[in-house]
């Protein structure tokens, strides 16, 4: 090919080009002169253009004159990707009658029948089984076919793999099957069809989550049932120890939430960092979610790596609801964090006087100490809270109490700077 042609300027160029443009009497025109039908520009052959603009007269006019039906072109893509791509059923069957390979990837590493599960071409998809090509091949991504037509949600081509023996247990180079795909697209009627066809609903991807646990976690509430109610794992914990229950929660996802639990969700699995779902709904202050798991017998105790546990995290920020419900289920007011610290502590610390209200009526011990012997009434006092400093009082907190530093709740009111929780502390 003459450098003119690969610019678009010589006979060549003008075969592939007119090719494309399905201009016959130009290509008969050319190709009588002499002009080879493997004539190609800018990197794009002539057979090759003609299938992209679906001129079936002109494709065969090039393959009667001798063109290679499997000439690639950029991006390694041969006629049969781009007639299968562009869904010219009439194309592909003249293309395989001249014998074009089936199986030929391009540099994604995908055939034609990937394009052809993937843009829903179910005609083509026949074609193409019934000429032998090779179903279980993957791309560079470890995809199949029929992982491509169970992403896309095209169930009967889904269907005709499946009827064909493919295998579609077969997962991707990140380990998701073409079940967990489906899931993931939130296509139900494959996802029933799969489980139907015995797929395996448990299978994990890479990271160790679990098809109920996609689910979950994208809140596919219909997915999640099919798959529970075909008994799928409900407690499949990822590499870091997520739940997915635990998913879910860190979506707020209320209905997904109250589904895991029907099924027997365990609310007492902790991730790698030992967050728990109660806590986390705690956390995020969602009244409903605490309750619901509460009620599925949740530990109300657990704490996470940091010392965490969930009527301290809610004490600390303000959830006057939730530290009520956490001390009806039963919640030791009085536990501590690793550094000795009390929810009532916590509460004090941060301000929320109608907390601090709560846990005093409700017992809370105001003369417990942290581990540098800072009590209550000291952080009402250093964070100058009359309020507070005076429920305390109340409440029979040791007045004249030093830290490790051998600070009084005076000494700190003093250095402070607040003068009527200096009063208060000297008229008890």
């Amino acid at each position: 090919m003459a450098i003119a042609d690969w610019f678009g300027c010589g006979d060549q160029a003008k075969l592939a080009r007119a090719a494309g443009h399905g201009d016959y009497h130009t290509v008969a025109a050319l190709l009588k002169k002499g002009v080879s039908a493997n004539s190609s520009t800018l990197g794009y052959n002539a057979l090759y253009n003609a299938a992209w603009g679906n001129s079936t007269r002109i494709v065969e006019m090039l393959l009667e004159a001798g063109a290679n039906v499997n000439q690639r072109a950029w991006f390694g893509m041969t006629p049969m990707h781009i007639a299968v791509g562009r869904g010219n059923i009439r194309v592909v069957r003249l293309l395989i009658a001249y014998d074009a390979f089936l199986n030929k990837r391009d540099m994604w590493g995908g055939t034609p029948l990937f394009l052809a599960a993937e843009r829903g071409h179910e005609e083509i998809v026949d074609i193409l089984i019934e000429n032998n090509a090779k179903l279980n091949k993957n791309d560079q991504y470890g995809r199949t076919a029929v992982f491509i037509a169970a992403s896309y949600g095209h169930l009967n081509i889904v269907k005709k793999f499946v009827k064909a023996h493919v295998d579609y247990n077969r997962p991707n180079k990140k380990g998701e099957s073409p079940l967990m795909a489906a899931a993931m697209a939130n296509e139900l009627e494959i996802v029933n069809f799969l489980i139907e066809s015995d797929a395996d609903i448990d299978q994990c991807n890479e990271f160790g989550e679990s098809i109920v646990f996609q689910a979950a976690r994208k809140g596919y509430l219909e997915v999640l049932h099919s798959l529970l109610l075909a008994g799928a794992e409900v407690n499949i914990c990822s590499k870091n120890g997520t739940s997915p229950l635990l998913a879910a929660t860190t979506q707020r996802n209320k209905e997904v939430v109250h589904t895991l639990l029907s099924f027997d969700a365990d609310p007492n699995v902790c991730d790698e960092h030992g967050m728990s779902p109660l806590l986390l709904a705690t956390l995020n202050d969602e009244f409903e979610l605490v309750h619901a798991l509460i009620n599925a017998n949740a530990d109300t105790h657990t704490s996470n790596h940091l010392g965490y546990f969930p009527l301290y995290a809610a004490a600390a920020h303000g959830f006057r609801d939730i530290v009520e419900l956490l001390l009806t289920a039963g919640a030791d007011i009085n536990q501590v964090t690793p550094m000795g610290q009390s929810a009532l502590m916590r509460a004090v610390d941060n301000g929320y006087l109608d907390v601090v209200h709560t846990l005093l009526e409700e017992k809370a011990d105001a003369n417990l100490c942290s581990s540098t012997g800072d009590t209550a009434l000291l952080f009402a006092a250093f964070r100058g809270h009359v309020a507070m400093t005076q429920y305390l009082i109340i409440a029979h907190a040791e007045i004249n109490h030093c830290n490790e530093a051998g600070m009084s709740a005076l000494s700190f009111a003093a250095a402070g700077g607040f003068v009527e929780v200096v009063h208060v502390l000297l008229a008890a």
